[in-house]
């Protein structure tokens, strides 16, 4: 994508990476390097936790600066404390065959996005980003059409959080 390698991900997209690596860890014999999405300390341990063997932070470090490598160490070794482990090995991939299997993993579609009009500054944001064309521009704001999956893309994204979640009308 975009004349390169580099794709679609950011910080919005470390659940998709924690989802393939839980489900990748235990069936291969191999090391597994994540990325896509860390940016904490906490982002560190989810990775770990699902068996990643280290963690890629290039986002965070593109976004914040190198000084970021040292909040990412203190918030893994506050949790290393907390738990009582030692070792990064004391607690890695420690969640895998915990987490349900994807063909038992609710699809039905419950929310979609709101905008606030009050709230938005009509700069588009959402309609660039979303990959289902929810978001539709109406006068110099935006409203959400009948495209929006729910996601959860804009909501997270949204530079003055004019968009919310909210239950879906009329079922999934």
């Amino acid at each position: 994508m975009h004349g390169g390698f580099a794709g679609h991900g950011g910080l919005w997209a470390i659940h998709y990476a924690l989802r393939w690596i839980v489900v990748t860890a235990p069936a291969v014999r191999i090391p597994i390097s994540a990325s896509g999405g860390a940016a904490s300390g906490e982002d560190v341990v989810k990775y770990l936790l699902v068996g990643a063997n280290n963690v890629q932070v290039c986002t965070a470090i593109y976004v914040e600066g190198f000084e970021v490598l040292q909040r990412i160490k203190a918030g893994l070794e506050e949790f290393m404390a907390r738990k009582g482990y030692e070792r990064l090995d004391d607690f890695r991939g420690k969640v895998c065959g915990t987490v349900l299997p994807m063909q038992e993993v609710d699809r039905s579609f419950k929310v979609v996005a709101a905008i606030e009009a009050e709230k938005c500054t009509g700069c588009g944001l959402c309609q660039r980003i979303c990959l289902f064309d929810g978001p539709e521009p109406q006068g110099q704001k935006y409203v959400i059409g009948p495209g929006c999956r729910g996601c959860g893309l804009c909501a997270e994204l949204c530079p003055p959080r004019a968009i919310a979640l909210v239950p879906r009308r009329g079922g999934s």
